[in-house]
């Protein structure tokens, strides 16, 4: 490690090309992980990566942080030190495709830890850079843009943020409308919370009938996550008044949401069993609570763990 750490910062660009490199393939198993952050000069030179003024080294020094985010007990070491979460930021800016997404997929994985996430949202613009990649029409940009943006938006600091960033709303209902794949599960996943207790975030979706339609249409998809995640959303959005007239006014929402309470997919059925409940006749305000998701311990997200999506057990 040692040996690595003082080429990729030499002098020598081949060389540092090499080492960087290197350390972007070793950092994809666990074990090297551990020993690479045990090494007290790894880490400071590994964020000097991705300031790098040779394109490629901070292309490998993004790829590095990707690897080491995936496993949960890496964040807090890596965000806390000095630079790391603003570099990174930065990077969602590249001009490097693939350096960009390996931002997006470093900060993606680090907002699963619920204590990062105002940290990563501190600035405004890192919403607006996570919003072109997910415009981007590059599938896995995309992928981990709305990742990102759903994790972070279960910080409320974050939601209110959102809110007031019209181009951030608009990428998300975009994929929303039209996405394919990942991208559009995660893009209702950042609908579901960003509807959590937010009146102007509920009614920007309410403001937008054909976003509201396929959001209804959605609960009937043939991916499981994405039913749950909408139900979830309309869970949310059925504590507004306006948002229950919405729901009330659609037959197709109310069939979907009346066919997932009768199946067998716990969290997709307590979600459509909140939705009805709020729609019924005022009984008891608790019927009208919100619904978020996450992973882990009741405030996590989705991490991406060995180049695979992995989706943690909601909280």
């Amino acid at each position: 490690v040692e040996g690595l750490v003082g080429l990729v910062g030499g002098e020598d660009a081949e060389s540092a090309r090499h080492a960087g490199r290197t350390l972007a393939n070793l950092s994809r198993g666990v074990g090297n992980q551990k020993r690479l952050l045990a090494h007290p000069a790894a880490l400071p030179a590994l964020i000097d990566m991705l300031v790098s003024a040779d394109p490629e080294v901070q292309r490998y020094g993004g790829g590095v942080f990707a690897n080491l985010a995936c496993d949960a007990a890496n964040p807090a070491a890596i965000s806390d030190h000095p630079h790391c979460l603003q570099r990174l930021t930065r990077l969602l800016r590249s001009q490097d495709a693939e350096t960009a997404r390996y931002a997006a997929l470093a900060l993606a994985n680090l907002a699963c830890d619920p204590a990062k996430q105002a940290q990563i949202g501190a600035e405004e613009q890192v919403f607006v850079d996570l919003a072109a990649l997910l415009s981007s029409g590059e599938d896995a940009a995309a992928r981990h843009a709305a990742r990102a943006l759903a994790n972070l938006a279960w910080n409320p600091v974050n939601r209110s943020k959102i809110a007031t960033l019209p181009v951030v709303q608009e990428a998300i209902a975009g994929v929303l409308d039209s996405g394919e794949g990942e991208a559009r599960r995660y893009a209702v996943g950042a609908v579901a919370n960003l509807l959590y207790r937010n009146i102007e975030l509920q009614a920007w979706i309410l403001n937008r009938p054909a976003s509201f339609r396929v959001l209804g249409k959605l609960l009937a998809s043939d991916d499981a996550e994405t039913r749950r995640y909408a139900a979830r959303a309309v869970a949310n959005v059925s504590r507004n008044a306006a948002g229950r007239e919405a729901l009330n006014s659609s037959e197709e929402i109310l069939r979907n949401v009346g066919q997932l309470v009768v199946q067998a997919d716990a969290e997709a059925r307590r979600h459509a069993q909140r939705a009805l409940a709020a729609l019924a006749p005022p009984s008891s305000e608790a019927a009208r609570d919100g619904a978020q998701m996450g992973g882990g311990g009741g405030g996590g997200g989705w991490r991406a763990e060995a180049g695979l999506l992995q989706v943690l057990d909601g909280g």
